[in-house]
């Protein structure tokens, strides 16, 4: 008997994946909900309902302290240095399949299961789902391998969710309707936090001539083109944030791509590497295409990607470089300049 802990946050996602895991008679299947903040109860009260349809237990698991430590806290830190985080990528490192993980190991938990649109094999490799437009390795690609090899993605070959709604609906799901968040699930007011409104330059990447000021740098993004109050021929972007400086780098469309460019807090899904670069497919973000790239190793946290085919994403710091070899995640790491 294998015992399984759904993460159920009351969707229907992680709710089909409860249904399907005990569907197999080998499987002893109990849900497991995050306590995370002030908008966490209707969450938890709808994963409630589901463990009473299913017959299952439930049990909550207060990660309020650890949640604000690693991700809201370094949400607002990001921002207020200039850097554009990705909170969904760094909850699901440091949370939900990281201390969550291990509570859930604590309550007798063999492994987990999740909602995710996401397949791994048993040597804890990650690899895209069957669906790629609801594909959710990019977001899962900071996960360590060894949590990795604990998880269950029983959507991972579900061909649509439009089939996940109407399987739902067919077995008798409550929730088979239910809207799809696609917000940050937790507050972002920065009434708590100091963001210093601290006037700055604004200079052309490519003159390095001062053509405006701002007055914060978490006030912009990478890309953003609007509100920079400066009269010019061509559009202009943001297209580099300079904390230490507290400068604006703006540029034409062309100034926004970067060839090169490195990442750190890597993570690897493979042993080791043979050569001195490895030639892969990345995301630099989860909705856009693959692009040809070379990936140099320079530390075990550190490397170096070159992009070897033609690129229109902004590179923006903050954000997650996800390494692709076809279908399999072989590694990502946090855009840094």
């Amino acid at each position: 008997m294998k015992r399984v802990a759904v993460a159920l946050s009351g969707g229907v996602d992680s709710s089909l994946s409860a249904m399907l895991l005990m569907d197999d008679s080998d499987n002893e299947v109990f849900g497991v909900t995050m306590n995370l903040h002030e908008n966490s109860r209707e969450p938890i009260e709808s994963a409630s309902r589901i463990c009473s349809f299913l017959g299952i237990k439930h049990f909550v698991i207060d990660l309020q302290e650890a949640f604000k430590k690693s991700v809201i806290d370094v949400f607002h830190e990001y921002y207020r240095t200039g850097r554009t985080p990705n909170p969904c990528a760094f909850c699901n490192r440091d949370i939900k399949i990281g201390l969550f993980l291990e509570e859930a190991v604590k309550l007798g938990a063999d492994c987990m299961a999740t909602g995710h649109y996401a397949m791994s094999d048993n040597n804890g490799v990650l690899m895209e789902a069957f669906n790629k437009k609801k594909d959710q390795s990019y977001f899962l690609s900071l996960v360590k391998r060894e949590n990795m090899k604990r998880m269950l993605f029983p959507l991972g070959k579900m061909p649509s969710k439009d089939e996940t709604r109407r399987l739902a609906l067919m077995r008798g799901l409550p929730n088979h309707s239910r809207s799809e968040s696609q917000d940050v699930c937790f507050p972002t007011s920065i009434s708590h936090y100091q963001y210093e409104d601290k006037e700055g330059d604004i200079i052309h990447i490519e003159t390095q001539q001062r053509i405006g000021t701002h007055n914060g740098i978490h006030r912009y993004t990478i890309g953003q083109r609007r509100g920079l109050g400066i009269a010019s021929k061509e559009p202009l972007f943001v297209a580099r944030i300079d904390y230490p400086t507290n400068t604006i780098m703006v540029g034409e469309r062309h100034h926004l791509t970067n060839n090169t460019f490195n990442v750190r807090e890597t993570n690897w899904f493979i042993d080791k590497f043979t050569e001195e670069y490895i030639k892969v497919q990345v995301k630099l973000r989860s909705s856009c295409s693959k692009i040809d790239a070379q990936v140099r190793k320079e530390s075990d946290a550190e490397a170096v990607v070159h992009l070897l085919s033609l690129n229109e994403i902004p590179v923006t710091a903050g954000q997650i470089c996800a390494f692709y070899d076809g279908e399999k995640v072989v590694g990502a790491g946090i855009i840094s300049f």
